[in-house]
């Protein structure tokens, strides 16, 4: 007797938001240095943040983060991080962290 084929099925893909590995935290009180520029974080996760798309660049960068209360940046926490520039959109720049760290979570606790 032969062997029969079993029928390949795709997996049940889910849209990517539902598919993330962490959640996104939308609108937080930092703004990014990227360039010169100080633009405003949409949303940010532990794995990367999506930045306002009002500056250029693609491959791998490095920015510094600040943590801000209204129009008012605390210099003296800043963050000096390296990320991959994953993805421009209108919405937005998709950026990796590269590597995730400690410090972001604890910037984005407020402690």
């Amino acid at each position: 007797m032969g062997r029969t084929a079993k029928k390949k099925t795709k997996p049940n893909v889910q849209p990517l938001e539902e598919r993330r590995r962490y959640p996104r935290l939308p609108n937080p009180d930092l703004i990014i240095k990227i360039d010169g520029k100080l633009l405003k974080i949409i949303d940010v996760s532990a794995a990367g943040l999506r930045v306002e798309n009002k500056f250029t660049a693609d491959g791998l960068m490095t920015f510094v983060i600040y943590p801000c209360q209204g129009s008012k940046l605390d210099l003296n926490r800043g963050l000096y991080l390296s990320g991959l520039v994953l993805r421009v959109e209108d919405s937005g720049v998709g950026i990796k962290l590269q590597p995730t760290t400690l410090a972001l979570a604890k910037l984005l606790a407020g402690s």
